[in-house]
């Protein structure tokens, strides 16, 4: 009996199964590996569109690290897709038909998109612990669907933002030297 959606190959007999077996392949699984890679590839020529500047120490400019992330996602987008045609995610338990966690992607959306509008006006920092709080709130909400806003929890989660932004604040502008906005902040 075939899964629907999943087209049978054909399974070599060296891993115990019987010759001539046939291996399902997971087509959601390997459209979303698919779906990974054309990402990467996306970097990579957003990366492109960066200009190159020749440095004496040759760093690899300003393209080095999109380059290098599209890479490693496009290895990852690869290996899904070899997963898929393996016989998709062997640990992933079934699907249980539960209704699709609308308001976990909302907030995890919004702690995307709110501080790429905010950062230029409230700087770096508080806008990178808002995304933070705003994507944990979301993790949180799918983990434990029905568990409300608790005022200590989110405290936490604000403190933990601030700890984390700020950290990548210095690491960026005093280790790396790159200008990240400090907003209206007089010590930024």
């Amino acid at each position: 009996m075939t899964q629907e959606g999943a087209v049978p190959v054909a399974q070599p007999g060296s891993d115990g199964a019987p010759q001539g077996a046939r291996r399902q392949v997971e087509v959601g699984q390997a459209a979303v590996g698919g779906a990974v890679a054309l990402l990467a590839l996306a970097l990579a020529w957003g990366g492109g569109a960066l200009p190159a500047v020749a440095l004496a120490a040759d760093d690899g400019g300003p393209r080095l690290l999109p380059w290098l992330c599209a890479g490693v996602l496009l290895l990852c987008g690869l290996w899904l897709v070899w997963e898929a045609w393996q016989g998709g995610w062997r640990q992933m338990p079934p699907p249980s038909g539960g209704r699709p966690q609308i308001t976990a992607a909302v907030w995890v959306v919004a702690g995307l998109l709110l501080p790429a509008q905010l950062i230029t006006q409230a700087g770096f920092v508080p806008a990178a612990a808002l995304g933070y709080v705003l994507a944990v709130q979301g993790l949180r909400r799918a983990d434990r669907p029905g568990e409300g806003l608790r005022a200590r929890r989110l405290a936490a989660d604000l403190g933990g933002g601030v700890v984390v932004a700020g950290g990548a604040y210095l690491l960026f502008t005093r280790v790396l030297g790159v200008t990240l906005p400090g907003g209206s902040w007089p010590w930024m």
